[in-house]
């Protein structure tokens, strides 16, 4: 018997606490509703990815566009065109003035423990550059500033420092819905030079350091800011900051399963680590008992502050516990990996990387029954990434069998 042959939908337990923007089929990110799985589309083909599973997280601002001020304004000219949010409104911001800093500020308060995060999602249609900053607004101190260059697509360090701050570019799309590439700028700070003080993130939509071209302009889709210092899905607000609740998905026992021997397989993608309980110990898939307990766990999921390197943990009568470790994989990367065991026997495949001890694994003292998906031992650790496909077998794949089912 495999979970394959059923449908996924009618198997498993799903909650979530609060609606969830994630990349819906036609190219627009859409918002599942409170308890509803929230799966990813790819941007481009409409293509399902997987299940969306994501920790909780806390927006710092209260607008996720905020206001240029009115269209009459000296410095901007607004204009309201189509967002890649679904039901929601763009802003098409040109920069008048003669000056460079023209742009939209957002409080985001005192950092928080493990640092904060700034999320734009911008259409280029004719700017030339834009600046991403964040100041110490008690201290008028500038933490740090960086500049995004379509041309070159990357981004570049202006002035601040560059300690304690990281910075990425996704091109999530060549055409957006106005005609012009889309990108997501991230900014992360992870500590704060007058840790207490009150901190401000800028974006100017349209930035050039010497000379002045017209137009100078740029579509702002969307601006959020997290208490979190990995990127982390859309939270839509508008005059209130909200918290997206953690994901929590899970399958009770089935009827005709058998606890040994068994195979799990996964296919899934860590799109960042996480930063909860047990930050080196992040989400997977993996059997618990039925009260979901750490007692008697067998589970794929990954390990390390960056959530790349994969590991399996089958627990044992008695103070045994069998872990074996695989190379790494990139954030971002597909993990093809399978977990097998028999009564004397664990076995463990990571993107065609085979493992295996010998062992009791499979005389557990409860039944491992209940499938936790995107969770490592408990709720707590939870992974940020795409479940993509679940399969769970009674018996033990061969070495061949597993080389094979995780192969490139």
């Amino acid at each position: 018997m495999t979970l394959a042959t059923r449908p996924f939908g009618q198997l498993f337990t799903f909650s979530r606490n609060s609606t969830k923007w994630e990349m819906g089929p036609d190219g627009k990110f859409i918002e599942y509703g409170v308890g509803e799985p929230a799966y990813r589309h790819d941007m481009a083909t409409g293509k399902r990815l997987g299940i969306s599973i994501n920790e909780t997280v806390t927006t710092r601002n209260g607008s996720s566009l905020g206001s240029y001020g009115s269209p009459s304004s000296p410095n901007t000219s607004v204009e309201e065109v189509e967002s890649i949010f679904e039901g929601k409104t763009a802003l098409k911001v040109t920069n008048l003035a003669s000056g460079v800093a023209v742009g939209q500020a957002y409080g985001m308060g005192p950092l928080p423990g493990n640092g904060a995060t700034a999320i734009l999602y911008v259409e280029i249609t004719s700017t030339p550059s834009i600046m991403i900053r964040i100041l110490d607004s008690d201290a008028s101190f500038l933490e740090t500033a960086w500049v995004f260059s379509p041309i070159t697509e990357e981004m570049t360090f202006l002035s601040g420092s560059a300690d304690n701050t990281v910075t990425d570019v996704v091109k999530l799309t060549n055409a957006g819905p106005n005609g012009g590439p889309v990108y997501r700028l991230r900014l992360t700070l992870t500590a704060q030079t007058n840790p207490g003080n009150n901190l401000t993130f800028s974006h100017y939509p349209a930035y050039e350091d010497d000379t002045f071209p017209d137009p100078r302009e740029s579509i702002i889709h969307y601006v959020g800011i997290t208490d979190s210092r990995y990127p982390a899905p859309p939270i839509w607000v508008e005059g209130t900051p909200l918290t997206c609740s953690r994901d929590h998905v899970y399958i009770q026992p089935l009827a005709g399963t058998k606890e040994v021997p068994r195979t799990v397989y996964v296919e899934m993608v860590a799109d960042s680590a996480a930063i909860g309980a047990g930050n080196d110990v992040h989400g997977g898939v993996g059997f618990v008992r039925l009260g979901g307990t750490a007692s008697d766990r067998a589970w794929i999921g990954y390990r390390g502050v960056n959530a790349t390197a994969p590991r399996i943990q089958v627990v044992t009568p008695g103070p045994s516990s069998n872990q074996l470790g695989a190379t790494t994989v990139p954030n971002g990367e597909l993990l093809k990996a399978c977990l097998g065991w028999d009564s004397q026997n664990v076995a463990f495949c990571s993107n065609g990387d085979y493992y295996s001890q010998v062992t009791d694994a499979g005389v557990p003292e409860q039944n491992r029954q209940r499938l936790q998906i995107g969770h490592v031992i408990t709720s707590g650790r939870v992974m940020n990434g795409l479940i993509k496909k679940i399969r769970v077998v009674n018996e033990l794949w061969s070495q061949e069998r597993m080389e094979q089912e995780t192969a490139a």
